[in-house]
């Protein structure tokens, strides 16, 4: 009577737990990386969509020397935050924001359909430029552009 080795049966074991193990080490990999693909992905189609309903409309500027003044209104459905100003390529400081009859602090949000006047500290500026050229940054990243003569 012949008996057959065991080594190859013992190998053969470790072997397909090797490759078990493996897999299930790659496997739990891959739905981790999937998971936060996902996330990410669909945290910026939001942040995509309510980029696009976002819109600012500058309507007026008036200049005053050390301190100007943007007419804004949001025609836009979603809350618009104002980051950053920028008049001729130079960032100013947002000193307030008012709405209406009452100042507010330039951390204010605009609502749908609400129309405010954005106080600037315009001192940076050395020359009464004949054009100011405004970009406006919200906090989505979206920038708005408008060129105004200066009178």
């Amino acid at each position: 009577m012949r008996t057959r080795g065991q080594a190859s049966v013992i190998s053969g074991l470790i072997l397909t737990g090797c490759v078990i193990a493996t897999w299930t080490i790659v496997l739990a990999w891959g739905r981790v990386q999937l998971d936060y693909m996902h996330r990410t992905v669909y945290e910026e189609i939001v942040k995509g969509r309510e980029a696009l309903e976002e819109r600012l409309l500058l309507e007026d500027f008036f200049y005053n020397g050390s301190e100007s003044v943007i007419f804004v209104k949001n025609v836009g459905v979603n809350l618009i935050h104002i980051e950053r100003v920028f008049l001729n390529e130079t960032e100013c400081e947002i000193l307030r924001i008012v709405k209406g009859s009452s100042i507010s602090s330039p951390d204010v949000e605009i609502r749908p359909n609400e129309e405010v006047l954005v106080v600037l500290d315009t001192s940076s500026l050395t020359n009464k430029p004949v054009f100011i050229h405004v970009r406006i940054i919200t906090s989505r990243g979206v920038s708005y552009y408008a060129t105004f003569k200066i009178p």
